[in-house]
């Protein structure tokens, strides 16, 4: 049973079709680890605009598969508006793909 992510509002949304459920699960597996990737390496270099968008991204993604990482992407996007500085938005990153990478493992192993 799933412990970092969930499945309810995906299979809520393939509407009984298991083979959609698939289809998501592997575009999420597909293109989140670049654009964790890519938000990580805009962190690491200062830049809060771009860390913006690719955290805006994923934003539904994150709410789809239910991973609960909603309140540190936007705190991450807050950094671009000078809300935090680069240390909090850097801690709330080690937050976001510490449980992103944990729900993307496990996928894979379920999937």
């Amino acid at each position: 049973m799933a412990q970092f992510y969930k499945l309810d509002k995906v299979k809520e949304l393939a509407g009984g079709d298991d083979s959609f459920v698939v289809v998501l699960v592997q575009t999420f597996l597909d293109e989140i680890p670049a654009d964790l990737k890519n938000m990580e390496d805009s962190v690491e270099s200062g830049d809060a605009a771009l860390a913006y968008q690719f955290a805006h991204k994923m934003k539904p993604s994150f709410q789809l598969f239910e991973i609960e990482v909603l309140n540190y992407i936007k705190l991450l996007e807050s950094w671009s508006q000078g809300a935090i500085n680069k240390d909090e938005a850097g801690l709330a990153l080690s937050t976001i793909l510490e449980k992103a990478n944990a729900a993307i493992n496990e996928m894979q192993n379920d999937f």
